[in-house]
């Protein structure tokens, strides 16, 4: 049973900290993490107030990424977290995992930033080792372009 279960450690008062010198400083940020808010596996108390947090500063928070979910996916957050039909307010990156687990072929992502003051994300490519062409040990391992964002390939 958890006594407080919407900031049990203080890292959500810990990161409002932050974000509030960044905005005060006009500084932009990125938020890397491992597990996701709205997994299974993250307090629902947690994962609601850490929505809030990301909502209140929306314009400096630039970017999130987040892994732990072994899949390609992003998450956009809402105005409304209960109403995904309000404003758009940021958008958080899970990229995929290195790792076999749940029988999917390795993967990774690269970010491209735009130049300049905000850092935003501005492309990324998802590349992939398929596991059914390394058929031998002394196969090189020949990592393949899934899809970029932007051109959607």
């Amino acid at each position: 049973m958890y006594i407080n279960q919407t900031d049990p450690d203080g890292t959500l008062a810990w990161l409002v900290q932050e974000l509030q010198r960044a905005e005060e400083d006009e500084q932009y940020v990125h938020i890397l993490s491992h597990i996701p808010p709205g997994d299974g596996e993250c307090l629902e108390s947690w994962a609601r107030n850490y929505y809030k947090i990301v909502n209140r500063y929306s314009k400096t928070i630039q970017a999130q990424f987040y892994g732990h979910i072994h899949v390609d996916s992003f998450t956009v957050f809402y105005e409304n977290m209960d109403d995904d039909s309000s404003t758009p307010t940021n958008v958080l990156y899970a990229s995929p995992s290195v790792t076999t687990y749940t029988y999917l072929n390795p993967a990774f992502r690269i970010y491209e930033l735009e130049p300049g003051i905000n850092y935003r994300v501005a492309d990324f490519h998802t590349y992939f080792l398929n596991l059914s062409k390394a058929t031998t040990i002394d196969d090189e391992p020949r990592w393949e372009l899934l899809y970029s964002a932007k051109v959607g390939v």
